[in-house]
């Protein structure tokens, strides 16, 4: 009995760890997806953009956009608060580069925020999964 008991407090650790990895990725589902956006201050644009943003079996975040640009360079460092997040890009047409970084909430499927430039601009933009 005593062994048993013993070791049912060995796999305890194992099992906090089980759940923390589930729970982590749960809050990922939130929100992981492709969103179509839109502009909100009604810029003229002939092409679509979308923000995909994934997590990995580690829990750890990428986000890709994609439209609008000659060039960009995925977000390798995305930061993830719930169902909030702040991801960075580099993107170019012709010989302009500009970062831009978008930060957002999402919620039920919608996603609100901003997208700001290096050069202080800001843009208000909302999508959809």
């Amino acid at each position: 009995m005593t062994n048993y008991i013993k070791n049912s407090f060995q796999t305890i650790p194992l099992q906090i760890a089980i759940i923390a990895v589930f729970a982590s990725l749960s809050i990922g589902a939130e929100i992981e997806g492709t969103y179509v956006l839109e502009n909100k201050n009604k810029f003229k644009s002939k092409n679509e953009a979308t923000l995909t943003i994934n997590v990995d079996d580690k829990g750890e975040y990428s986000a890709t956009l994609d439209g609008g640009f000659d060039t960009i360079t995925d977000a390798e460092d995305i930061e993830v608060d719930g169902n909030e997040f702040e991801a960075t890009f580099l993107v170019g047409r012709g010989d302009l580069e500009v970062e831009l970084t978008y930060s957002g909430r999402v919620e039920d499927g919608n996603l609100t925020g901003t997208i700001s430039t290096s050069n202080g601009a800001e843009v208000e933009l909302v999508g959809k999964i």
